[in-house]
């Protein structure tokens, strides 16, 4: 009774379309596999399944201008409800599949390919127990070991098992040790379980194997850093460098370890280089105008703030040390100008 004004604009609607039928059935597998016979507004052309069963799919050529708004808004599902009121269907639960859907699932479900792609649609339903149920009779598939073992590993990690995502990463890893992806999901991994020194110890191992990973050396550097172990994260970010004398990833935490050790001014060369390379972000500027500051350099660092805001005008950092340039000048007013800046990017973000 009370979505009959809906329904009634919704069928006028879809008659004015293309004068055809206004509801259209179909049977659907019930419990036990038991047919039941279900009505909804009709949003596709007449003709829809001239060629077959087909699965609708995004963007399906099939579905009528009125049928894409009513099947946004769901409204085309309302006339289920009688078949929720007869006992056929309940309002929660999973949806009924057509009955030759069902036996065609059933006759392929031995088909690895099909079976990985139900893992999938399992895992972008947050269904991860169930995908890697899937997955377990998959993992002896040779041709889809990669992508069982990488989903497999995706749904561990959000189900925050670390340890077992641990075990299937370190699998690829020692297969593909050049796909950076999976190496920074295995160290992920590690950081989040907090075991930083089986991080520590499994990349000293994997570079023993592969000394010219500069992507494992960089992961091995960042962690030191965060043990505060700085000469070790110095060393590590520098076979780096070695490896790729360009990686201005490393040359950049080689700027964060001098900062750390006081050591302005080569912290300032590693800075300048990232800069000279036209690879710095704000964040890097940001260190080396502090550096200079350190040593007495303000002109050089009130340039590389100017810098920072033209690029990025939201860098309430910049605008903070600005206006502590301009406090030393004694200009007030420009100095309360940019606190007020920052104050107002900051109020923003909160």
């Amino acid at each position: 009774i009370i979505s009959s004004p809906i329904l009634l604009i919704a069928s006028f609607a879809i008659y004015l379309e293309d004068k055809g039928p206004i509801f259209y059935s179909q049977y659907r597998s019930g419990y036990l596999q038991k047919n039941i016979k279900i009505w909804k507004l009709r949003t596709m052309c007449v003709d829809s399944e001239k060629d077959g069963l087909q699965w609708s799919k995004r963007n399906d050529s099939r579905i009528t201008k009125v049928g894409k708004l009513l099947r946004i808004m769901r409204i085309d599902e309302l006339p289920q409800l009688i078949s929720v009121l007869k006992g056929d269907m309940s309002l929660i639960g999973p949806r009924p599949e057509r009955p030759e859907i069902d036996e065609f699932l059933i006759k392929h479900d031995n088909n690895p390919d099909l079976l990985f792609q139900k893992a999938k649609i399992l895992n972008l339903k947050k269904e991860y127990l169930k995908s890697n149920s899937i997955l377990k009779d998959l993992e002896y598939d040779s041709a889809l070991e990669f992508f069982v073992t990488d989903l497999k590993l995706k749904n561990h990690m959000i189900l925050e098992q670390y340890e077992s995502a641990i075990t299937i990463a370190k699998k690829i890893i020692n297969q593909y040790p050049e796909d950076k992806m999976i190496l920074d999901k295995l160290i992920t991994c590690y950081k989040l379980s907090s075991n930083y020194e089986g991080a520590i110890s499994f990349l000293n191992k994997f570079l023993d194997k592969n000394p010219y990973s500069k992507y494992a050396w960089f992961e091995l550097g960042k962690i030191y850093f965060s043990q505060k172990k700085y000469k070790e994260s110095k060393t590590s970010h520098e076979f780096a460098i070695i490896c790729d004398d360009s990686f201005s990833a490393s040359h950049v935490e080689l700027g964060k370890v001098h900062e750390k050790m006081e050591n302005f001014k080569r912290a300032i060369y590693y800075y300048k280089i990232v800069h000279s390379q036209k690879s710095s972000s704000p964040f890097s500027m940001y260190r080396l105008s502090r550096c200079l500051e350190k040593i007495g350099d303000y002109e050089s660092s009130i340039k590389y703030l100017n810098e920072i805001v033209e690029i990025d005008p939201l860098y309430e950092k910049a605008w903070i040390s600005i206006a502590k340039y301009h406090l030393r000048k004694n200009d007030h007013d420009k100095a309360i100008e940019n606190l007020n800046m920052a104050l107002s990017i900051i109020s923003k973000n909160y």
